[in-house]
């Protein structure tokens, strides 16, 4: 339940519930720390890459001197803000934190995205694969004659909102967008949004919009939700006065924005890459639309490189192959598979297992096992062949090839590779 419905509920008592379980913790505000003194254990989930709360309207010294009044012995005073979250306190005192790195909401290649910018360390794993007859999943439209009126929270671009809602329409006619549940996310001042509403009211009837799930808002206004389809309006235009969005508030909005479609993302803009700065958010994420291609052939490239230094520089002894990588047969497989463009995962982890190498296309995976450094035994292969059927019951493809084939033949090995991932239409990144 939300947090204002629980005093409705429940009587205020130190430790009347086991487990409390907290789910978009990092929306949460310094009013949930209540929810610590109601129970003996929590479980606090966020993302602290997201949208936090927001202190619009609140004085830096109306803090400072609240703060140092009622605050004055608390060792992290500095932390008890309204724009900090629960999530954010959870990281401070307790630590233990446990990474879900799993994403089952987006395609590939619309987190990909987040993961270029925001999860580079530890990049989301996209587990839902694209349909039979799957929509094109990055749309891009740039509106050569998009100008802004008004400014700061009250900015609109009436053209802009003009075209999206025009290709709402279109799409709600198109067969191929048959139920399909729809979002608008503005990113720049609320009144675009209303804008965008108002023209979908006036075109739209209720049943419809109802039955589209069609809603329209700002990127916190999404967050802890989804859409097949969500279409995004930059908003800006060159005749008004903008500064660049990088900044920790901007990241977390924009994250959220692109994380929230199913299916397909459409981006609506009136400016170029030209015309923003390098270290501009709403620049990368045009230049994703129009090339999102360009960030796996970089990171293609670079493993390429590493695995080729490794190999030349290297005596080839078992336990000194690159990480993650656990033999050297792996590591020439990996390397040609990478220099036909191919994006691969090596020690790819799933149901508790690890899958030596994994091909992914934008419309299926085929993980490769490769046999033959050492021999294990009987036992440890009947385990094998028996994680293997059971991941081949919930669609996953295999490939098994030996060392001994492989070395004796590489050309005919990765050929036979290359036919199973045309058959299941896992198509390499041409990057000549």
């Amino acid at each position: 339940m939300p947090l204002h419905k629980l005093w409705n509920t429940i009587e205020p008592k130190p430790g009347i519930f086991d487990t409390i379980i907290i789910d978009e913790a990092s929306q949460a505000g310094i009013d949930s720390l209540i929810l610590l003194f109601l129970t003996k254990n929590i479980i606090i989930v966020g993302d602290d890459k997201q949208n936090s709360p927001e202190a619009v309207g609140i004085r830096e010294d109306d803090l400072t001197r609240l703060k140092n009044e009622y605050l004055k012995s608390f060792i992290f005073s500095d932390e008890f803000r309204p724009d900090t979250s629960l999530f954010d306190h959870a990281q401070r005192a307790f630590g233990n934190i446990i990474s879900l790195r799993e994403h089952f909401r987006c395609v590939p290649e619309i987190i990909q995205f987040s993961n270029n910018l925001f999860y580079r360390d530890m990049p989301l794993i996209p587990l839902r694969q694209p349909p039979p007859n799957r929509l094109p999943p990055l749309i891009n439209s740039y509106i050569s004659d998009g100008v802004c009126e008004g400014e700061g929270q009250y900015i609109i671009n009436r053209r802009e909102a003009e075209e999206l809602v025009n290709n709402i329409l279109n799409c709600i006619k198109d067969p191929r967008y048959k139920n399909k549940s729809m979002g608008v996310i503005v990113l720049q001042g609320h009144a675009q949004a209303q804008l965008i509403e108002k023209l979908l009211a006036e075109k739209l009837e209720p049943k419809i919009i109802y039955e589209r799930k069609i809603r329209c808002g700002i990127p916190s206004t999404f967050q802890g939700d989804e859409r097949d389809i969500i279409f995004l309006s930059l908003v800006i235009a060159n005749n008004v006065h903008y500064r660049a969005l990088n900044r920790i508030n901007d990241q977390r909005r924009f994250n959220v924005a692109m994380s929230r479609a199913r299916d397909q993302v459409w981006l609506f803009h009136s400016v170029k890459q030209s015309d923003l700065s390098p270290d501009d958010l709403r620049r990368k994420l045009i230049s994703y639309f129009e090339n999102p291609f360009k960030e796996k052939i970089f990171k293609i490239k670079k493993e390429i490189e590493r695995l080729e230094s490794a190999i030349l520089y290297s005596q080839r002894k078992m336990g000194d192959q690159p990480e993650p990588y656990e033999s050297w047969f792996e590591v020439d497989v990996a390397l040609e598979l990478l220099k036909k463009g191919y994006k691969i995962y090596p020690q790819y982890e799933v149901a508790g297992k690890r899958i030596d190498i994994v091909i992914e296309g934008d419309h299926d995976r085929l993980a490769i096992e490769c046999d033959g450094d050492f021999w294990h035994g009987p036992e440890q292969y009947e385990k094998d062949m028996i994680r293997q059927r059971q991941l081949e019951r919930v669609g996953w493809k295999f490939c098994r090839i030996r060392a001994s084939e492989f070395y004796s033949n590489k050309d005919n090995t990765i050929e036979g590779i290359i036919t199973l991932c045309d058959k299941y239409n896992i198509k390499p990144i041409s990057y000549n």
